[in-house]
């Protein structure tokens, strides 16, 4: 009988649950194509005009929207999503002082059911709502490009690209660092890049082009990212996220290149390679 009562309650702590979840709706009124990232996690296979998103927990979520045209700026973007809801945002173009650029704007919010006043939360779940606020503020710490457009180099078919406008970037100033790397691909160059280390067969081929490319291009910690996705093992992409944050734009950004991981250890050996502790050495050079 007890058994039976606790399935009952887990049935309906778990239907509560879910009906307290949120949808959030993302369309561009240009009908541009683009994938959407919720978390760092991708929302819809093929890039569409329109996406949807169900079953979104309640709190604060980090929204990446990357472009399928190659040339138009990634947006990306915290919001805060209130429990049973439904969140509509459009993206829009703005302009100012002569530079253009596409944002999320929220148009619509709907709660779907009156929600009942909540139970006081113990200190814990305060502390983990907390640290999901902090990541998602964590992972908008994003520089841009300034309006010079760089041309990937140690790719094929340049003459593919076409002729870029300042309009293509956000421009800001980026702080004075050790770091070198001041002109970062956009998407349409970043694509040679990809395609390019694609056509490697093998995971050390691929590894010694990558550092190659690294080498002779700027590269973002997301396209970092992006180009780690691309190898097998873990030790390669271990390899390859130590190797290139010296020569990384945005270094303060380099919580993204942990996304590409599998398993947590390998998170803590990356840390550990870039900010050695008292006593220890740095694999960074």
């Amino acid at each position: 009988m007890k058994q039976f009562a606790v399935i009952i309650f887990v049935s309906l702590f778990t239907t509560s649950l879910f009906s307290q979840t949120s949808e959030l709706q993302v369309y561009s009124g240009e009908k541009k194509s683009f994938t959407l990232f919720v978390d760092g996690l991708k929302e819809n296979d093929a890039p569409k005009w329109k996406v949807k998103v169900k079953n979104l927990p309640a709190g604060p979520h980090h929204v990446r929207v990357l472009f399928d045209n190659g040339q138009t700026n990634t947006i990306q973007k915290k919001i805060n999503v209130p429990a049973s809801s439904v969140l509509t945002f459009e993206i829009l173009l703005y302009e100012n002082a002569g530079r253009k650029w596409y944002d999320l704007t929220q148009v619509d919010s709907i709660i779907k059911e009156k929600i009942p006043e909540p139970e006081p939360i113990d200190s814990s779940v305060v502390i983990e709502l907390k640290k999901a606020e902090k990541k998602a503020d964590s992972l908008l710490k994003v520089s841009v490009p300034e309006p010079k457009i760089a041309e990937p180099k140690g790719v094929d078919s340049l003459a593919v690209i076409p002729k870029p406008s300042v309009n293509d970037t956000i421009v800001t100033t980026k702080a004075e660092s050790k770091f070198q790397c001041t002109n970062p691909l956009l998407p349409v160059g970043f694509g040679l890049v990809m395609e390019q280390l694609k056509s490697e067969s093998y995971e050390d081929l691929l590894l010694d082009k990558a550092k190659k490319l690294a080498d002779e291009n700027c590269f973002s910690a997301i396209q970092i990212m992006e180009i780690m996705q691309l190898m097998e093992f873990e030790v390669s992409r271990i390899e390859f996220a130590i190797y290139t944050y010296p020569k990384c734009f945005d270094p303060m950004n380099y919580k993204f290149v942990e996304d590409a991981f599998e398993y947590d250890s390998s998170k803590e050996k990356l840390n550990e390679a870039l900010f050695a502790k008292p006593g220890k050495k740095s694999a960074i050079k």
